[in-house]
Formats: structure tokens, C-alpha cells, sequence
């Protein structure tokens, strides 16, 4: 049993969410099951296994956990990336993303091309600047170093398509609440649950059984 003190906060921005914390001896093996919690009383953990809840439990993750069901806008200017680049720079992306357990279709990559005209940086026409703007709803970063892994893990993704292109570029991620996230008019399912490793396997939207997002909160 890891009793209630070592179940704390962690000032996440959705009310109610806390962070896990094991103590040393505790060993999770097997287990990578992530869930987020309320205010619970107890947790039993057994290696290999989900975490057992004994209170009003919701989904709590670990600190090493990226917010997902990522949007991807890319600003440039028309013709800087050819349809190759796109293609090439799309699949890096979510391939990123599935290395995390995602589906495929949750991650939307599109490149918005503007004139030349149309594309100002520091008030002045730019052809080689790329600014990236990514939206989160699926997971949420539970602190700092998860934040900085993040960012410097999707650097690497897009270096061959910015720092080894010559471009100068900007990237910023915002977190949206998936509370006013739906697919296919379904809040889509817990993370990890039954429902989600369907959709992972399908490849899309279908209906299903179980916790939903909108059940945690």
C-alpha cells in the first residue's frame, strides 16, 4: 500500500490532478500502465499489473509522460518546403508521437503556405523563417523536466527540416483541455484503456465501451 502522503499535487492546471510518487523500494517491474488520480486515499501497485484504486480514482500519469492528440500548424512561406520535405516532415512527427503509444490519426500535421507578401517577422518579409505551432489534448506534461524533454526531443525531430535547412524557426506548444476534445462526436478514450488500444490497432474514431475523457472529470 503507498499511503495518501505520498500522493501529491503537482499545480497541474486541470483542477484535482496530482503526481504519484513512489518511495525507493517500491518497484513498479512490469507496470507502465499511466493514470491520472484525484484526491485518493491508498493506491496497491503489482508489478506487471494496472494500478489498483481504492478511492475516487481518475487518471494520473508519471513524470516522464507527453501531452498528446498533437496539432501540428507549420507557417512558412509558399514553396520553401517541397512536397517531399512535407511528406518526410509529417511522418517524422507522427512517428514521434506513436513511439509513445499514440494512434497514428490523432496526429494532424498541417502546412499552412502564405505569399511572400503575406509573411512578416519582426515587420519585415521572411523566406526562410518556418514557425511551428503545436496544440496538446490527449496527456498532459506533468512538470518541468517532462516539458524540457519534450521540447528537445521534437528539436531532433525537426533539425534536418530547420537547422540543417538554414532556417530560422520558432516552435511553441500549447495545452488545450481535452475536456472540448471529440472525435468523430465521442470524447475520445482514457488513456490506455481497452477503448484506446482499439482505436490504436483500428487506426481510427469508432464507438466503444469504457471510460471516456469526459469521465475524469
Amino acid at each position: 500500500m503507498v499511503p495518501a502522503a505520498l500522493i501529491s499535487n503537482h499545480n497541474h492546471k486541470r483542477k484535482g490532478f496530482c503526481q504519484l510518487l513512489l518511495p525507493p523500494e517500491l518497484s513498479l517491474g512490469r507496470t507502465r500502465h499511466r493514470q491520472y488520480l484525484s484526491s485518493a486515499t491508498s493506491v496497491s501497485i503489482k508489478p506487471g499489473q494496472r494500478f489498483s484504486l481504492q478511492s475516487n480514482a481518475r487518471f494520473c500519469s508519471p513524470a516522464n509522460s507527453f501531452t498528446t492528440m498533437p496539432m501540428h500548424r507549420i507557417y512558412t512561406t509558399s514553396g520553401l518546403y517541397s512536397a517531399a520535405e512535407k511528406k518526410a516532415l509529417a511522418s517524422a512527427i507522427t512517428k514521434g508521437y506513436q513511439s509513445y503509444g499514440l494512434p497514428a490519426f490523432y496526429v494532424a500535421v498541417f502546412f499552412i503556405d502564405l505569399p511572400q507578401d503575406s509573411f512578416y517577422i519582426g515587420g519585415k518579409t521572411n523566406s526562410n523563417f518556418a514557425r511551428f505551432n503545436v496544440q496538446h489534448l490527449a496527456r498532459a506534461f506533468p512538470d518541468k523536466a517532462s516539458k524540457i524533454k519534450f521540447m528537445e526531443a521534437y528539436e531532433q525531430i525537426l533539425k534536418p527540416f530547420t537547422a540543417d535547412k538554414g532556417l530560422d524557426w520558432e516552435v511553441n506548444v500549447d495545452e488545450a483541455d481535452p475536456l472540448t476534445w471529440n472525435e468523430n462526436g465521442m470524447s475520445p478514450p482514457a488513456p490506455e484503456s481497452e477503448a484506446e488500444k482499439l482505436w490504436i490497432s483500428l487506426n481510427r474514431a469508432v464507438p466503444f465501451e469504457g471510460p471516456s475523457f469526459k469521465d475524469r472529470a
